[in-house]
């Protein structure tokens, strides 16, 4: 296990004042299984989307507090781009 650090793509604040929502595009160039991911300008990850772009499929991972955990066996040396949304 190794903490991976991502290049943040885009990052932003929903619009609409009434949803105070932080939204982040960051890619990460090597992840394996049971990598963790830090999102630092974020103190709660609400939902993340995470996608394997050797191929497309979805990864499984797991949210606690502003950190992303690879909980994905067939991860190795994958190349990720992870969609996050949170507070």
């Amino acid at each position: 296990m190794a903490e991976r650090i991502g290049e943040i793509r885009a990052q932003s604040r929903a619009k609409d004042i009434t949803m105070l929502k932080k939204h982040a595009t960051v890619e990460v160039l090597v992840v394996d299984d049971t990598d963790t991911i830090p999102v630092p300008f974020l103190t709660t990850i609400e939902n993340a989307k995470v996608i394997n772009l050797l191929d497309a499929s979805d990864v499984t991972v797991t949210l606690l507090g502003n950190v992303i955990t690879v909980d994905d066996v067939a991860i190795s040396a994958a190349h990720l781009l992870i969609t996050v949304v949170g507070v």
